[in-house]
């Protein structure tokens, strides 16, 4: 039976405390890279779910490696920046170790004389295999497109990469490294009741879900690349506009096109935004009844349109669960939409335009 989208959304259980097993071995090139030079700024460069996946894992490796990360875009990167400093290791990030962007990008970094890193999944790739320190993701080859396992393993692995090095290079001391694990392993625990909380959840609204034709997600701190992520897999997968904001940049303009047919979701996770995202839900349900807010605790059974993540005390370690309930949604949604997101091919870009680099 060939794999689907749930596939891996319920592979995520096992994959994922694996990975945790294996940090040594994944900090391991990392580390190297400290050791060699003293690194004052990492610039990541990543698109689509991978460049979602660092704005998740941002915060934690500045906490954790006391270090400035910039996160950039391939293309800007390669064609217009030109300030970088001496100081920056540059990351490239491609699960799949194709993404011709990224690897254009690796290969201007190196011209410039910036060191670089690659991660990905895909170890036999000239992406990984032209780095001077490669970083694998190890979650295996994810055969369905539109990623889920792979987005959470590389999170998972950008954050414990810098975990390592951290504890290797004197960054921080054993005890924050062992209550950092603890978090680790209280979230992953607690990954098959977040897809069975979504499940239900999903059913709980299904005959609104149908209705919607658009969809605004909001989020802060490291869930803003939740937001992100969320939007990408609706549009990918349910193919209708859906649009991710940051929780201060929502307020500045975008909720003045809401009206009692918009759908929103908000992510309210442990941290800075929960009690003004509290206070914003009150205010879309006197404009739309179909405002949807992830939190975390115990299930209000009344109010069936939120969803409760069994969510552990790190704010940093989160995105690993609150993008679960999006994952399910995108899957269950367009399924029911009769949308086949497993066997269909879609056109590249350079296919669909019949566009040849000279």
């Amino acid at each position: 039976m060939k794999p689907t989208m749930y596939t891996y959304i319920k592979e995520q259980a096992h994959v994922l405390p694996d990975i945790l097993a294996k940090r040594a071995e994944i900090g391991k090139q990392f580390s190297e890279a400290f050791r060699q030079a003293d690194y004052k700024r990492l610039i990541i460069v990543a698109s689509g779910s991978s460049y979602h996946a660092a704005v998740s894992a941002r915060y934690f490796i500045e906490r954790t490696l006391k270090v400035e990360v910039q996160i950039k875009n391939p293309f800007p990167f390669t064609h217009y920046e030109t300030q970088f400093g001496e100081d920056a290791l540059v990351i490239g990030v491609s699960q799949s170790g194709r993404s011709t962007a990224t690897i254009e990008s690796m290969q201007k970094a190196e011209e410039r004389g910036l060191v670089h890193a690659a991660v990905s999944a895909s170890p036999a790739s000239d992406f990984v295999q032209n780095s001077k320190y490669p970083v694998i993701v190890p979650c295996g080859d994810e055969k369905v497109g539109y990623v889920t396992l792979g987005y959470t393993s590389t999170i998972l692995t950008l954050q414990l990469m810098v975990l390592e090095c951290a504890l290797q290079t004197g960054r921080i001391e054993k005890d924050s490294y062992d209550a950092h694990i603890r978090d680790f392993e209280h979230a992953l625990r607690h990954v098959d009741d977040s897809i069975a909380a979504a499940e239900a959840w999903y059913e709980n609204n299904r005959e609104a879900f149908l209705q919607a034709e658009r969809a605004l997600i909001v989020g802060y701190g490291p869930n803003f690349g939740t937001a992100l992520e969320g939007a990408l897999k609706v549009n990918e997968t349910v193919r209708f506009a859906a649009n991710g904001y940051e929780f201060e940049e929502f307020l500045h303009g975008p909720f003045l096109e809401l009206n009692e047919k918009s759908y929103v979701f908000l992510i309210s996770s442990e941290g800075a935004g929960e009690e003004r995202m509290d206070r914003l839900q009150a205010f879309l349900r006197t404009v739309t009844q179909h405002v949807y807010k992830i939190g975390h605790g115990e299930q209000n059974p009344a109010e069936p349109r939120d969803m409760a993540i069994q969510a552990g005390e790190s704010e940093w370690v989160s995105p690993l669960e609150y993008v679960i309930p999006f994952q399910v949604l995108a899957h269950r949604l367009s399924a029911d939409h009769n949308i086949d997101v497993h066997t269909e091919k879609f056109p590249t870009f350079n296919e669909y335009v019949n566009f040849k680099k000279e």
